[in-house]
């Protein structure tokens, strides 16, 4: 006697599969820490007190360039540049654009002084100083 067997249809259910991968993307983009571009120097801000906290938030509203100062040591918007090269793309920027400047305590005020004087002749008006708020 010769057995017959029947042929079953099998297939995957990809209903779970999909629920699997979207918690994974899920948990992974929750875990994801972010860096800020603009913080390449290690900068020690200095601290003022509580007032400025509007000040933050017509901040985020404008387009902004972030420069950081530390002694011997320029960034803009993440990348290390010379004086020279702040120059350069002070001239190119338009006037609306708004200058954020990240200064560490210890840097010595001739350093921010020369920075200042860029912005200056350039007449770039638009500058705000980060500072640390007092707790």
């Amino acid at each position: 006697m010769r057995r017959v067997r029947r042929e079953r249809n099998l297939s995957i259910d990809l209903v779970p599969l999909i629920d699997v991968v979207f918690i994974l993307l899920l948990f992974f983009l929750a875990s994801t820490s972010f860096k800020k571009k603009e913080q390449i120097l290690s900068i020690d801000l200095p601290e003022v007190s509580e007032n400025g906290s509007e000040e933050k938030k017509s901040l985020e509203e404008k387009k902004e360039l972030v420069l950081e100062i530390k002694e011997g040591a320029l960034s803009l918007n993440g990348k290390e540049i010379a004086q020279e090269e702040l120059e350069g793309q002070l001239q190119k920027n338009d006037q609306t654009e708004q200058y954020i400047l990240r200064i560490d305590k210890k840097t010595p005020f001739d350093e921010v002084a020369e920075v200042l004087n860029i912005f200056q002749k350039n007449n770039k008006t638009n500058l705000t100083v980060i500072t640390e708020i007092k707790k």
